[in-house]
């Protein structure tokens, strides 16, 4: 069970039916791909699993899973090539839903990493280099997770006549709601400034 967890590349994607009207549709608020939200944390589903998993783990002194971590690691940094549509693989690769605001994209790595250096001290080798960032550590160099082939129906494709006109019209409709609440705000403010004056005299 712990392998299949640490090893899961397909999020977790909440189907059930939710208030859209009290959750944002788009965005770090999603309900669809977030569990938890705070003022400065979002957790995703998945990514709230494995990390307890892991505290589990390391409290429990476990260490039959450090091949797990370090692939785990190695999907983490795997650069995603260009050509990719990020957008349209979100539902199909876990990575794409780590939150980024105190949650699993900030959480997860480090946890990972205490957890081989601990593998690493039981047989008396040095922890991964101490005075590096993950990032310096060459993981992911040859993960082959998002090799193009692999994602072949998510490859970026031109824009459509139809595509370019509905990304204008979206561009239009947020344009004309900019102006509305412009004069909304600049009315609002003119009237306090109206009615400060009328009180003042």
């Amino acid at each position: 069970m712990v392998k299949a967890i640490l090893n899961r590349r397909l999020p977790i994607i909440n189907n059930f039916p939710y208030d859209k009207s009290k959750y944002k549709n788009t965005g770090s608020l999603n309900p669809k791909y977030h569990c938890f939200a705070t003022s400065n944390s979002r957790w995703d589903y998945l990514g709230r699993v494995q990390l307890t998993l892991m505290y589990y783990i390391i409290y429990e002194n476990d260490l039959r899973f450090e091949r797990e971590a370090k692939d785990f690691l190695n999907y983490f940094y795997a650069p995603i090539p260009e050509c990719l549509d990020k957008t349209r693989m979100k539902d199909k690769d876990a990575r794409l839903c780590y939150s980024l605001a105190q949650g699993s994209t900030f959480r997860l790595p480090h946890v990972m990493r205490e957890y081989i250096d601990l593998c690493r001290k039981s047989r008396n080798e040095p922890p991964i280099a101490p005075q590096k960032s993950l990032k310096e550590c060459h993981f992911g160099e040859n993960c082959h997770y998002y090799d193009v082939e692999n994602w072949v129906d998510y490859i970026k494709k031109s824009p459509t006549e139809s595509d370019r006109k509905k990304m204008f019209e979206a561009c239009e409709k947020s344009r004309k709601e900019s102006e509305r609440r412009y004069r909304e705000n600049a009315e609002a403010i003119g009237l306090r400034f109206l009615k400060n004056s009328r009180e003042t005299k």
